[in-house]
């Protein structure tokens, strides 16, 4: 665009929020793209083939799920629990997403994958049961899925609590956990510098990043889910407090807060809950004149 404004001679002006790296697609061209073209000359050509031959697949896939429809879609706009089970995944998902968005269509903007296959779960089941979405009431009776528009507008929630997401991952220092169920890496690292102690950086970016004290943490440290009962003092707060009541407190969505990560040393105490806050007692403290005290940098890249 520049060169061609060049040779006509035209002159143009800048929009000044282009260098704004708080907005995502600002960072993409800034940061992400740069690296690309360092690392993997072409890799912008070949992301747009990409996404050009996704596109494709989804008008295809969207289309099966069109033609299909007809034979699982019931003229109540439930689904047939047999026929339902019986699609290939990719399509199930289509199919179950538009019987949701014609049931309640003010919750066409709230729906997540995780909504469409909690239905495909219960579907599976072949038993009765029922969820709360996003804007809509699901029930089945083991034959049929049906839909009513008067769920929660905000939340998943979902009757059977006692099989909840449960992850946990051993984290090496130094070294790197891929955490796919709260779609994060975490990397540890040894720092024996003066740092930011405690503080999470970044926070509306890809990235947030601890450092604490070496000397607090038990070793080995693990990366898991929130259980019941968990509890941390967060940075600079008098008490402890309730990991629950601080996912609520920074409005984190419920449907999101069993995917929220938590790193723990080896006797099971929370030193960070990713997102939120590190443990008050792990910060680095003002260390004695020419003491170097050692730190543990954690971070949290998003895969």
């Amino acid at each position: 665009m520049r060169a061609f404004l060049a040779a006509r001679g035209e002159t143009f002006r800048e929009d000044s929020s282009n260098a704004d790296l708080s907005i995502p697609r600002n960072r993409l061209r800034h940061e992400l793209l740069p690296v690309i073209d360092r690392v993997a000359p072409g890799g912008r050509d070949a992301i747009a083939r990409a996404a050009a031959l996704a596109a494709d697949d989804e008008d295809f896939l969207a289309r099966v799920a069109i033609e299909t429809a007809h034979s699982v879609v019931l003229s109540t706009g439930g689904l047939r629990v047999d026929r339902l089970n019986a699609l290939a995944p990719a399509v199930a998902r289509r199919v179950v997403r538009d019987a949701i968005e014609r049931a309640a269509p003010d919750a066409a903007g709230h729906l997540t994958a995780l909504h469409v296959d909690a239905v495909r779960k219960l579907a599976a089941k072949g038993e009765a049961g029922h969820l709360d979405l996003s804007g809509v009431t699901v029930e089945s009776d083991g034959r049929t899925v049906t839909f009513d528009a008067s769920g929660s507008p905000e939340h998943l929630c979902t009757s059977a609590p006692a099989h909840p997401l449960t992850f946990e991952y051993s984290l090496p220092l130094p070294g790197r956990v891929d955490v796919p169920e709260a779609n994060f890496v975490i990397v540890a690292e040894r720092r024996d510098q003066s740092a930011a102690a405690g503080v999470e950086t970044n926070g509306g970016r890809t990235t947030l990043e601890v450092t604490l004290d070496a000397a607090a943490l038990t070793w080995p440290l693990a990366v898991r889910n929130r259980r019941p009962g968990d509890r941390i003092k967060p940075l600079g707060g008098l008490g402890r407090k309730k990991v629950q009541d601080l996912l609520v407190d920074g409005k984190v969505p419920r449907a999101d807060r069993d995917r929220v990560a938590v790193v723990v040393d080896a006797g099971g105490r929370l030193v960070w809950v990713v997102g939120v806050t590190p443990a008050d007692e792990c910060r680095v403290r003002a260390a004695s004149s020419g003491d170097r005290a050692e730190m543990v940098v954690l971070r949290a890249e998003r895969r």
